[in-house]
Order: structure tokens, then sequence, then C-alpha cells
């Protein structure tokens, strides 16, 4: 398993503002001058540079035939083409079966990782969640 972090420093708000003052539907003078003061100063600190987002993303990346390289009994024969039947069938039956193995060992490691970063505090999102439809 390897693990690559990414630490990201953000500065404005990305359009916020301007996409606020296209919903503002206020015919009130009075409230427009208001909300028209608001964005000044909203627009006057990101100007400062007040408006900065940090986030941390890690990235684990797995690769199985690196991880069962020394099992020459398993996963690592059929990777190296020893094993392959001539049928067809057999060979995307072994394929999806072997598919769902290395995807069910993944998951486990992965959700290892996840509870040991949760008991840390830090909140957990998983970029997709993909599930095997094989049978």
């Amino acid at each position: 398993m390897r693990m690559q972090a990414r630490f990201e420093v953000t500065e404005g708000t990305g359009g916020v503002i301007d996409r606020w003052q296209r919903e503002q539907k206020n015919f009130n003078a009075v409230l427009q001058s208001l909300s028209q003061m608001q964005l000044d100063k909203w627009r006057e600190k990101e100007k400062e540079g007040y408006y900065l987002e940090y986030s941390l993303h890690f990235y684990f990346v797995w690769d199985p035939r690196i991880h069962h390289e020394s099992d020459e009994t398993g996963l690592a024969k059929f990777f190296s083409g020893k094993s392959m039947s001539p049928a067809t069938n057999k060979c995307i039956e072994r394929t999806r079966k072997e598919h769902a193995d290395l995807l069910a060992e993944f998951e486990s490691i992965m959700s290892g990782i996840e509870t040991g970063l949760q008991t840390t505090g830090l909140a957990i999102e998983r970029l997709a969640t993909r599930s095997c439809s094989c049978t």
C-alpha cells in the first residue's frame, strides 16, 4: 500500500460572492444599499487574502501484484501467466472471481486504515465507492 499526502491552501471565495450578488432579488432600496455594503466588505477581505481554505488529502494506491508477489501459488502465479486455462469462459470466470477477491481484500485494508484515521479525530471521506457486480 502506497500513501500519498497532499496539503492544499486555496485563497478566495471561488466565485461565491458574485453568485450571491446575482441571486439577489431585493427591490427595496435600503436592502440593496445594505447588500452592496456587505459585498464591498467581502470583496475587500477577499483582496486582502482573508478567505483561506485548508485541505489535507490522502490517496492510497494498492497494487495486488506487488502485494502478492511472494505468493507463487496464488494470484502472482495467475498474473505471471503460468496458470492460464485455454478455455475462455474459465479464464473469464477466474478473472471475475479474482477481481471480487481483490476488491474484498482492498476494502478490508481500507476499512482498517479508515478506522485508524477516524480514531485520531479526522473526518474521512472516500472519493468513490466502487461495487463489484461480479456473479
